[in-house]
């Protein structure tokens, strides 16, 4: 049986407890074992607060909070809700037309999670939950709106699977790997759903620039590296192999 992200995340956890999972350029760890406690007590947190699964939370993080983000994003799934990710950028005006389309339930933040004004998420010792069922809904990621108003595609748990590779071990060629994707972003989510099962860390830059980009590359046991087509545009367009050493690169994915 094909296992959900929670599933898989409990499994990598259980394998190897201590081993990184998410790390912050400017700072911060996540282990797999952390990432499984702290999603399991904020899933506990939810339905303390009587959430109920079906429920459309909405998720705003802003960029440097991935840590956060991740955490709750797991968590959400864990009680069988549903995940609505936003950027922290996003206006008012935006942030509401999006939480009534889904009718959501809640809007947790990071602010919320350091001072527990949502709930006690992450409050308290958490039993494991059921996993969820593969054709429950789990996400709702919105478009851009720059269009037109915003427009929610929705996901069940079998669908965020189904682009994750089958073998235990995705990018084993590499020690990390490294991205700069705004949460909120259908290529964060992309990144986030590998940081669950790749063999490295993933490796965050809160905030894209070629030059930053290219130190990290540089400076750290970086093999592979995920751009959207205007990153690397900016990294060609910067030079950027001419002014660090890219040698350790053994993969770029675009998503």
């Amino acid at each position: 049986m094909t296992a959900t992200l929670v599933g898989l995340l409990a499994a990598r956890a259980a394998q190897d407890p201590d081993a990184p999972a998410i790390e912050m350029a400017g700072g911060g760890v996540l282990t797999r074992g952390d990432w499984l406690r702290r999603a399991r007590e904020f899933a506990d947190g939810l339905l303390a607060r009587g959430g109920v699964p079906g429920d459309r939370i909405v998720l705003q993080f802003d960029d440097p909070q991935w840590i956060e983000y991740a955490v709750a994003f797991l968590g959400v799934l864990t009680a069988g809700c549903v995940a609505v990710p936003v950027s922290g950028r996003v206006t008012a005006n935006r942030l509401q037309t999006i939480s009534e389309s889904c009718d959501a339930r809640m809007i947790v933040r990071a602010d919320d999670l350091a001072d527990q004004t949502v709930a006690g998420l992450e409050a308290r010792a958490a039993e494991p939950l059921a996993e969820p069922d593969l054709d429950a809904l789990a996400q709702i990621l919105y478009t851009s709106g720059t269009t037109g108003t915003p427009k929610g595609v929705a996901a069940t748990h079998r669908n965020l699977v189904a682009g994750l590779r089958t073998r235990p071990r995705p990018l084993s060629h590499s020690e990390l790997f490294l991205h700069s994707f705004p949460i909120g972003s259908n290529a964060a989510q992309t990144v986030l759903f590998t940081a669950v099962v790749a063999k490295p860390p993933m490796l965050v830059l809160p905030r894209f620039s070629a030059a930053a980009f290219g130190e990290l590359v540089a400076s750290r046991p970086v093999g592979t590296v995920f751009v959207v087509p205007a990153m690397a545009g900016e990294l060609v367009n910067e030079k950027i192999a001419e002014h660090f050493d890219t040698s350790g690169v053994v993969l770029v994915g675009s998503t």
